[in-house]
């Protein structure tokens, strides 16, 4: 059985790949988890 993303779904993942690049670097993980909580809340 083979299995493959949609074209949908792979722009979808690349999309998300982008945004979580710029806005989810090292540091900033590090930042969150620093805090009391340990994230960010939204």
């Amino acid at each position: 059985m083979e299995f493959k993303f949609t074209e949908e779904q792979e722009m979808i993942r690349n999309t998300a790949d982008a945004f979580l690049a710029e806005v989810s670097t090292g540091a900033a993980v590090r930042k969150a988890m620093a805090t009391e909580l340990g994230y960010e809340p939204a």
